[in-house]
């Protein structure tokens, strides 16, 4: 497969992917073993770890919300060989208190590097 296909099959997985990412689990083809995720709390290597993350995720949406949504707003590839994907998440708290709205809107940038490995950072919520 040349370059120009394996971009184009990177991007269209990750827009195939990532709105469901609550609901089910995500295609990890387009991840080399060696896969290295960044975020502002944590770091780790490898697919396995990188799988973990989404089962996590998915686990912890089911617990705390009784909805939640994902909005995956772009992604493209920059001249830099950078994902840039902009994305919000919609949720319902299951437990609502007094001093929070049971309603949230969190919007999200991640930025995917493609290179010899598939390496994916996330650069956080804002709200």
């Amino acid at each position: 497969m040349d370059e120009r296909s394996q971009v184009e099959l990177v991007i269209e997985t990750l827009k195939q992917d990532l709105p469901t990412l609550f609901e089910k689990d995500i295609s990890y083809d387009i991840y080399t073993q060696d896969i290295y995720f960044r975020d502002p709390v944590n770091k780790f290597k490898g697919k396995t770890n990188y799988r973990i993350i989404f089962w996590t995720l998915r686990f912890h949406a089911r617990l705390f919300f009784t909805q939640i949504y994902f909005d995956l707003h772009d992604v493209y590839q920059s001249a830099d060989l950078k994902y840039p994907i902009k994305m919000s998440f919609f949720n319902t708290r299951a437990i609502v208190s007094n001093t929070h709205l049971p309603i949230t809107i969190s919007f999200c940038a991640s930025n995917y590097n493609f290179t010899l490995r598939l390496i994916h950072k996330f650069d956080g919520i804002t709200q």
